[in-house]
Parts: C-alpha cells; sequence; structure tokens
C-alpha cells in the first residue's frame, strides 16, 4: 500500500468515526428532548389570607395526547389523542380557551376514573410536592384523587397539562403546576316558611313563631365535620362568645334547627311576594330573594315590623347579619343566608290580640287529662281534647319540630285551641250575615225547620299558642267542646255546619278573596253530642275554620219538616210549613170520620136491644 492510498483510507476512517461520534452524541439529546418531568406543587390561601402547604393529597395522571415538535420547534407542537381517549380525537387541543379546558379536563377524569385510566400516582411530601418523575412529551390530565382530611376545605379541579410547556415565554420540559386552590367549605342557613295567626308568644317574646332554619352544607364541609355534622360547626354573632348547635337546637330533622342566639326581624312584604306594599327600596320589580343574599345589615334597608298584627307576608331576616361568622377548627367557613317568609292569617281584633291585650286561645289537654278532672275548670268555655295518642305537627311538618318559649325544655310548647269570631269585611260589616244565609239555606234543603232558629259562630283552628300561634296538625284530629249558649242546655237539639276550606289566608299569596271564598266553599254537617261539658264534637286536621251552631228558641226537639203529601196544594205563604197544617187536617177528618163510625154501631146496638 502506498502512502497516498494509505492516507485516504485513514481519512475515511476517521471521516466515519466522526460521522458515528457525532451521532452518538446527538442520540441522547434528540432522546432527552423526548421526554420530560411533571410535579405538582400543592400550596394554598387560606380563607383568611394566609398560607398552607397541603401535604398528605394524592394526585393521578393519565396521558390523554402524544406531541409532535418538527424539528424541534415547540411553537409547532401538535397533540394526537391516545387510544384511551380516542373520543377526543377530533379536539384542536390548542385552540381551547381555559373555560373550555378546565371544562374538558372535569371530562376527561370522569372518564378516567370510570375506566380506571390514570398511568401513575404520587402523594404530595410535606413540602407540598408529587413528583411524577420523566415522561414521554404529551399533553396530561393531572387530577386530585385523593384527599388528606387535613385538607379537606379545599377543592381543587382537574387540570390540563403539556408536557414541555412555557414559562414566562420559556420553554422548559420540567414542568411543575401548581393548583388554584380554593377554600370551599360553605354553609347556607336557609329559613323555612311557616304559617300562624296574629299574636302568641315565641322564645324572643314576640307574637312571630320562631324560625326554623335548614342548614345545608356543602360536600367539604360535611368531610370537615364527619358524624358531629352541624354540631361541629362553631359560630359567632355579634362578636359575642362561641357557640355551636346541639341537639336542642335541632327540631324533627337533623340538618332543620332553630337559633335563638340569632335576632331576627320580620319585615311585613304584602299580600304576596309581588306585594304592592314593600318597604324596602332595593325589592324592585317584585320579588322574593330565592337565591342567598350577600351578607349585610338588613335594618339598612328595611323597616322591621313591630308586631304581626297585619295579615299577610313578612320576610325574615336576621339582625347584624354580616356579624355571623362560622367555623370548623378555627378555619373559616364562608356563610350564605337564603331569606323565606312568614304568612300571618287574619284574626279579628288583631292589635289586641297582637300586643296580647287579648286572647283568642284556650290550651287543649289530653284524654288522660280530661278524665282526671282538668276539664271542670272549662266548662262555660271552647276547648279541645286530643285523643290517646295523638301526635302534633307544626303546619303539618315534622322537619319543623315543635318548640316553645324556652329552648329544648320539655312542656315549654301550649298547643291550644284559637277561637275566635267571624272576620268583619273591609266596611266593618260581619260576614255573619253572609254565613247566616248560606247556612239556613243548607239546613231547609234538607228538610229542616230554619223558622225560629238562633245561630252562634266561631272560627276554630288548632295553634301552638307559645310558637307565634303557628298552626297546628293532629295525627288524631281533636274532640272540641262548645260551650251551651245561654238559655239552652244538654236537652236542647242543636245543628253544627261547617264551612269547608276557609283557613284566613284571604288574599295572601294567590289565595282567593273572603267573599270568593265565601261563595266557593262547600258546607257540611258536623255530628254533635251534648255533654255535662258542652257541646262535643270531633275535627279532623283539615276540619277546622267557620263553623255555625243553630238551635230552635222554642225548646223544641222535632226540628225536621214533614215532607210535603203529593197531589195536595201548600198553604199560600207558608212554603214547606203547609205541609203541617195538611197534617193537621188530615188527622181531625179521621178521628171526626172514627166517631162517626163509633156512634153508628152504638145505634145499632141499642137498637137490637130494643127488639
Amino acid at each position: 500500500m502506498n502512502a497516498r492510498k494509505s492516507n485516504t483510507w485513514l481519512s475515511a476512517l476517521i471521516a466515519v468515526c466522526l460521522a458515528l461520534f457525532t451521532s452518538l452524541a446527538a442520540a441522547p439529546a434528540a432522546q432527552a428532548a423526548a421526554y420530560g418531568t411533571l410535579a405538582v406543587h400543592n400550596v394554598a390561601q387560606t380563607a383568611d389570607g394566609g398560607t398552607a402547604i397541603l401535604a398528605g393529597d394524592t394526585w393521578s395522571i393519565a396521558q390523554v395526547a402524544t406531541a409532535d415538535i418538527p424539528d424541534g420547534d415547540v411553537s409547532r407542537i401538535a397533540y394526537t389523542a391516545t387510544d384511551k381517549f380516542a373520543d377526543w380525537a377530533g379536539t384542536d387541543w390548542l385552540a381551547l380557551d381555559s373555560d373550555q379546558r378546565a371544562d374538558l379536563a372535569a371530562e376527561l377524569a370522569d372518564h378516567a376514573a370510570e375506566h380506571d385510566l390514570y398511568a401513575a400516582s404520587a402523594v404530595a411530601g410535606a413540602d407540598g410536592y408529587a413528583s411524577f418523575g420523566s415522561w414521554q412529551i404529551g399533553l396530561y390530565l393531572v387530577v386530585r384523587t385523593g384527599i388528606a382530611d387535613a385538607n379537606a376545605a379545599y377543592t381543587a379541579a382537574p387540570m390540563l397539562v403539556g408536557v414541555p410547556t412555557s414559562e414566562d415565554g420559556v420553554i422548559t420540559y420540567d414542568v411543575q403546576i401548581q393548583p388554584k386552590y380554593e377554600w370551599a367549605a360553605r354553609l347556607r342557613i336557609r329559613a323555612e316558611e311557616i304559617v300562624a295567626y296574629t299574636g302568641g308568644d315565641s322564645m324572643h317574646g314576640e307574637p312571630f313563631p320562631s324560625v326554623r332554619y335548614r342548614v345545608l352544607m356543602n360536600r367539604t364541609l360535611r368531610n370537615l365535620v364527619g358524624d358531629e355534622g352541624v354540631g361541629g360547626i362553631d359560630f359567632t354573632y355579634r362578636g359575642g362568645e362561641r357557640f355551636s348547635l346541639t341537639d336542642v337546637h335541632a327540631t324533627g330533622d337533623e340538618d332543620y334547627v332553630v337559633i335563638p342566639e340569632l335576632d331576627n326581624v320580620f319585615t311585613y312584604i304584602g299580600l304576596d311576594e309581588n306585594g304592592t306594599t314593600y318597604q324596602s327600596s332595593d325589592r324592585q320589580n317584585g320579588g322574593h330573594a330565592v337565591a342567598p343574599v350577600a351578607l349585610r345589615t338588613i335594618a339598612d334597608v328595611m323597616e322591621a315590623a313591630e308586631d304581626d298584627r297585619t295579615g299577610g307576608m313578612y320576610d325574615i331576616g336576621i339582625d347584624d347579619l354580616e356579624t355571623l361568622t362560622a367555623s370548623v377548627d378555627g378555619q373559616p367557613v364562608t356563610v350564605e343566608y337564603e331569606p323565606d317568609t312568614i304568612k300571618i292569617r287574619y284574626v279579628t281584633d288583631a292589635e289586641e290580640v297582637a300586643t296580647n291585650e287579648k286572647s283568642i286561645t284556650i290550651p287543649a289537654i289530653s284524654q288522660r287529662g280530661f278524665e282526671t278532672g282538668e276539664a271542670d275548670g272549662l266548662v262555660g268555655d271552647f276547648f279541645a281534647v286530643a285523643p290517646t295518642g295523638t301526635t302534633f305537627t307544626t303546619n303539618n311538618r315534622e322537619e319543623l319540630g315543635i318548640v316553645g318559649t324556652t329552648l329544648g325544655e320539655d312542656g315549654s310548647a301550649e298547643i291550644a285551641l284559637l277561637s275566635d269570631t267571624l272576620l268583619n269585611r273591609q266596611n266593618g260589616a260581619s260576614f255573619e250575615d253572609t254565613a247566616h244565609d248560606m247556612a239556613e239555606e243548607f239546613l231547609a234543603s234538607q228538610g229542616i225547620r230554619v223558622e225560629g232558629r238562633q245561630w252562634a259562630y266561631r272560627y276554630l283552628d288548632l295553634v301552638n299558642a307559645n310558637d307565634g300561634n303557628a298552626w297546628m296538625a293532629s295525627s288524631k284530629g281533636m274532640d272540641i267542646y262548645w260551650p251551651y249558649p245561654e238559655g239552652t242546655g244538654p236537652k236542647t237539639r242543636f245543628r253544627l255546619v261547617n264551612f269547608s276550606n276557609m283557613y284566613r289566608e284571604y288574599s295572601i299569596d294567590g289565595v282567593e278573596s273572603l267573599g270568593s271564598a265565601m261563595r266557593t266553599t262547600e258546607l257540611s254537617n258536623v255530628e254533635i253530642t251534648n255533654t255535662e261539658y258542652g257541646i262535643r264534637f270531633h275535627v279532623g286536621t283539615n276540619n277546622y275554620g267557620p263553623f255555625a251552631l243553630s238551635w230552635l228558641t222554642d225548646g223544641s226537639q222535632d226540628d225536621e219538616v214533614p215532607p210535603l203529601i203529593p197531589g195536595l196544594p201548600e198553604v199560600p205563604g207558608l212554603g214547606q210549613t203547609g205541609s203541617a197544617i195538611m197534617y193537621v187536617v188530615l188527622a181531625g177528618g179521621v178521628l171526626a170520620g172514627a166517631a162517626w163510625l163509633l156512634g153508628a154501631a152504638r145505634r145499632r146496638r141499642q137498637a137490637g136491644e130494643g127488639e
């Protein structure tokens, strides 16, 4: 081999070695460029503005798309859905805005959980980092799949994260993301509608019923309080001492409570939720707030009612609402308040009743109490007796419970019979005239004598006098005793008529007016029994309202009119009483005929004796 050939061969060998070295050196760089790292840094801002490192949470990832970077130019990156997420193959991943990206991440998270598609999980350490190491470049779904008990108050939504990504205009393959956490413990206190009559007493010494609240907790808050339920929440009000809702606060359901620690304000808003008598300038376009209102001092925008003398709708507010705070283990809980209304039914002499100058309720007694003499002092008055085994519910809703003037003490409620005269018309005239005409016509249609009949009227219902006269339902009805009217007694024959579906909500919240109700009501006979305590009758839960009692002034026990005899004319002007006169005439004729026959027979016998 000559020197020239030797040099040529050597040059070629060097070139091959250089090329091989270059390719070997370039291979790791290319390989490195196809992978990146991913980590989640769990740092959150607390509700009071501080910072919390959230250790112990579990994060999981799934690759939803591979990435192609032509010529290493990340600005030209393109994503292709993986087989496991083939349903989203047509997605233009790079065209998604932030809201669309968040919605899609939530959708993909449901899909991944349902089909167990997560490729790896990592738990955040004491420094808050959950690290996944090196992964092929692409688009990843990152989801918080496990929440440590200490972090239950914080929420973080699923995310879509690209590897590599751009941070401040710089491309990085070592991706660290910091979820956007929210302090999510939320409590909504929702007032419940209650129907009551004017007057009565309550925990706050006012005629309105004690407000019931439904306490609604979101999932995060329920996780925080665990088995303690609402009892695990600490409250403060007006900067006072901390208090919690214990068993004595609960009514008929674990989520329904009374909170006497709060001072309520009641604002008359009219006869319905779109009424014409709103006193607040912020209630434009009518309408009752159905969404939670911002914390505020209601007294700033509404004028509180002194009492409930005016029938209609009252907004339930909390005075100094902005001072109501809640927390769990020292961590603040966001509080929302959702108002509702109290519906007040009408009574006569409402001002006197509302200010306790006049009482229209009589405490009910049990059947056992009746048998042991408790009714002896009630003779001469209206009263009610509860059959053995009777249970009561406020507004026929078990969840509202039964409360009285004190919290959690048995016997502070006072189930009572509300006994009132009939309402007057707006012009002051009584509706008794209308009721009288209707009741007379009703009795006459049954062939019952109406001439010479006396009448007495009463409106009756069952209430809790120590809960703002909230109306009550009784599981077995009640036995009512009506005192004997003057000049009558156990030997008097009475007739009792009930007017159905007239519960004194006239023109309130869409209910028909009193005049319309009188035209549409149905009358029915009520079975009665005369006793030494008065006239007894039984009333079911839905059979209260106006009653008309009548009797004959002559003391007659037979008040049924005999039926007309077909073919015989009535006596003009006497109507159905004509049949009674005809009976007298016929009876006289029959007696006269019988006397003539007897006389004829006697004469025949005398003639025979002469023969």
